[in-house]
C-alpha cells in the first residue's frame, strides 16, 4: 500500500475492495472447487471507468460417492407379482442412479459433470422406492426372504483418497439410505452454486432466493442424517466413509447454513436499502459460523482430520479467512460513517 498514492479516501477503499476480489479470483482458480464468475470484471459494476467491486459467495462444488449396482429383484425372492414389478422398479431407477454418479466422478471437470438438477432428479425418484424397502425390512423382516446377501456398496467423496475409489460395504440399509441422502444433500448445494454462478442481472433476486433455500434445504437434509438415521442405526462399522459420521455432516450443514447467509448479505449489499450497521451484524453471524466449522475438527480428538479430502479440508479456513474480513470490512464502514475514523481504520 505504501508504494500508491490516492487522491481521496474513496480511491483508497476502491484499491482495497477491488484487492480483496482479485484474492478471492485467485482462491477460485487455484482450487478449481469455488463457484465464483469465470471473469473478475464479472463480479464488479464499473461507474464511470471505476470498479465498484460486488460481494462475492464462496461456494463449495461438491464432488458425489460412487455405489455399485444391486439387482433386487434376484436377491429378494417372492411370488408376488406387484412386489417383483416394484424390485424391479427399484433396480431401474438405482442403476440410474449408479450410472449418474458414475459419469460426474469419470469427468474431468466440473463443466462436463451432469448438472446438479439431474442427481437431484434421480435421487427424488429413487429416495422414496428406498425408504418403502427399509420400512418392509424394519417392519417385516420375517416376509423377506433372501437369495443372497443384500449388501450396499458405496466409496467415500469426502476421504483424502477420494479419487481412488476405496469401496465400503454394508448389509445394513441404514448405510444405503445415509449415502444416497448425503449425494442428495451434496447435489441440492451443487444445484444453489449453479444457479447463483449463472445469474444474471434480470434474474438476480430470484437467483438469490433459489439458491438460498436449496442450500437450506440441503442443511436440513443432512442435520435429518446426523439427528435421525445415525442415531437409529446399531453396531456402525468402524470402516466407512468419513461423512457417515455427526462432525462432517455437521460441518456439511452448517456450511450451507453459513453460504445461504451470505446470499442474503449480498441480497442486501445488491438492492443498497439496508445500513451498513446492519450489514455489519448479518458478516458477523456469518463469521461466527464460518469460524465454527474450521474449528470443528481442531476440537474432536477423536477425529483424524488428515483422513479428510484436502479440497474440503483447506476450503473451510478460507471460508472462515474470508468471513471475517468481510465482517471486518463492514464494521470499518459502519465506524466511518459515525465519523469513528481511528476504529474504522
Amino acid at each position: 500500500g505504501s508504494s500508491f498514492l490516492f487522491d481521496n479516501r474513496s480511491d483508497f477503499r476502491t484499491c482495497l475492495f477491488s484487492h480483496g476480489q482479485l484474492i478471492a479470483h485467485f482462491l477460485a482458480c487455484k482450487s478449481g472447487e469455488i463457484n465464483l464468475p469465470a471473469k473478475a470484471s464479472e463480479g464488479m459494476d464499473w461507474v464511470d471507468g471505476v470498479p465498484k467491486p460486488k460481494q462475492p459467495v464462496l461456494i463449495f462444488n461438491f464432488q458425489y460417492a460412487q455405489a455399485k449396482k444391486i439387482n433386487f429383484a434376484s436377491i429378494v425372492r417372492t411370488d408376488d407379482g406387484l412386489v417383483r414389478e416394484r424390485l424391479n422398479q427399484l433396480t431401474a431407477v438405482r442403476d440410474e442412479l449408479v450410472a449418474t454418479l458414475d459419469s460426474s466422478s469419470s469427468s474431468s471437470s466440473a463443466v462436463h459433470a451432469p448438472p446438479p438438477s439431474a442427481v437431484v432428479a434421480v435421487c427424488s425418484k429413487y429416495l422414496p422406492l428406498l425408504f418403502g424397502l427399509c420400512v418392509a425390512i424394519e417392519t417385516k423382516p420375517d416376509k423377506i426372504a433372501l437369495n443372497a446377501p443384500l449388501v450396499f456398496t458405496w466409496t467415500s467423496a469426502f476421504n483424502k483418497h477420494a479419487s481412488k475409489r476405496k469401496y465400503f460395504s454394508s448389509f445394513a440399509h441404514q448405510f444405503e439410505l445415509v449415502m444416497v441422502l448425503t449425494v442428495y444433500g451434496c447435489a441440492l448445494a451443487n444445484q444453489a452454486g449453479d444457479i447463483y454462478r449463472h445469474a444474471t442481472p434480470e434474474t438476480l433476486d430470484d437467483a438469490y432466493k433459489q439458491a438460498a433455500q436449496l442450500l437450506k434445504t440441503a442443511a436440513g437434509v443432512f442435520e435429518f442424517v446426523k439427528n435421525r438415521e445415525l442415531s437409529r442405526w446399531v453396531d456402525v462399522p468402524q470402516q466407512r466413509p468419513i461423512e457417515v459420521g455427526t462432525i462432517v455432516l455437521s460441518a456439511l450443514a452448517g456450511y450451507c447454513l453459513a453460504a445461504a447467509q451470505m446470499l442474503a448479505l449480498q441480497k442486501a449489499l445488491a438492492e443498497g436499502r439496508t445500513s451498513r450497521q446492519l450489514m455489519a451484524k448479518l458478516a458477523l453471524d456469518v463469521c461466527n459460523k464460518c469460524e465454527a466449522l474450521a474449528d470443528v475438527f481442531q476440537k474432536s480428538p477423536e477425529f483424524r482430520a488428515k483422513e479428510l479430502h484436502k479440497a474440503w479440508r483447506r476450503f473451510l479456513p478460507v471460508l472462515s479467512g474470508f468471513s471475517r474480513a468481510t465482517m471486518l470490512k463492514y464494521a470499518g464502514e459502519d465506524c466511518q460513517a459515525d465519523s469513528k475514523h481511528g476504529l474504522a481504520v
